[in-house]
């Protein structure tokens, strides 16, 4: 009985913590896209860890969220992630994930970049 002991020992000083950001968001630039356009980033879900108790208080929280995605942007893609550390180790991730789409926009030129683009063709260079 004595790893019984000591098995309920060791579980009284962890307890289990859910990390959850669902409120979370942060909104990512498109590049290619329409102007001025972004795109919401959420977290895709929730993650529980066991920490020892009175750990829980010094858990930090950051957001590494991709400066621009290239259009185009599928709903669902991978824009970052939100990671918490404790004391400078990272003990847990979610990924943040695009929430809508945005469509790759053909940018509009103006005579001179036609003519050249045109010129490029027809010499094969375009």
């Amino acid at each position: 009985d004595d790893h019984k002991a000591m098995m309920e020992y060791g579980f009284s000083k962890t307890e289990s913590v859910h990390l959850d950001a669902a409120d979370f968001e942060v909104q990512v630039p498109v590049v290619g896209g329409a102007e001025g356009q972004t795109v919401r980033a959420v977290p895709s879900g929730s993650t529980d860890i066991t920490l020892l108790k009175g750990e829980k208080e010094q858990l930090e929280m950051k957001v590494e969220a991709d400066r621009f995605l290239y259009a185009p942007v599928s709903e669902g893609r991978v824009a970052g992630r939100i990671v918490y550390r404790l004391e400078g180790k990272e003990v847990a991730e979610i990924p943040l994930v695009t929430s809508e789409e945005a469509p790759y926009v053909e940018p509009k030129l103006n005579f001179f970049q036609r003519l050249w683009r045109d010129i490029c063709r027809l010499f094969g260079r375009y």
